[in-house]
């Protein structure tokens, strides 16, 4: 099985985690051009922070294409990030597990917080609806 390890923002872990947000977008530069172009992927784990004990999260990976400038795009970057050119489009499916420190509280517009805060600190999210 084949993984891509991907570090997020707080807002864009949580509109994942809450189903709001099914593409992650990466720039498409040599870096990323060298991860993702000709390969297939099977899961994304992602990762709110560097520690340990950040959340994470892990989804399956859907596929990755390169898509235009603006090419559809339903979020915009935050203030002062820049969407110049292409991009890799990452597209996210079920979510398979949703593992948060449970001092930390995950919340967000439209975002199920009762929900996550009542689970363990590992779970199978499969069985939650949206």
């Amino acid at each position: 099985m084949k993984t891509l390890h991907l570090t997020l923002k707080k807002n864009w872990f949580e509109l994942i985690a809450s189903g709001k947000k099914t593409t992650e977008y990466r720039e498409y530069k040599p870096y990323w051009e060298r991860r993702l172009l000709k390969k297939k992927f099977d899961e994304v784990h992602f990762r709110n922070g560097y520690s340990k004990n950040s959340p994470f999260m892990r989804v399956v990976c859907k596929g990755i294409a390169v898509v235009p400038p603006t090419g559809g795009l339903l979020f915009k970057p935050a203030n002062n990030e820049k969407l110049n050119g292409w991009q890799f489009a990452i597209s996210i499916g079920t979510i398979l597990e949703l593992k948060y420190n449970k001092s930390l509280e995950l919340t967000g517009e439209g975002r199920a917080a009762s929900r996550v805060s009542e689970c363990s600190s590992v779970q199978d999210v499969s069985s939650l609806s949206r």
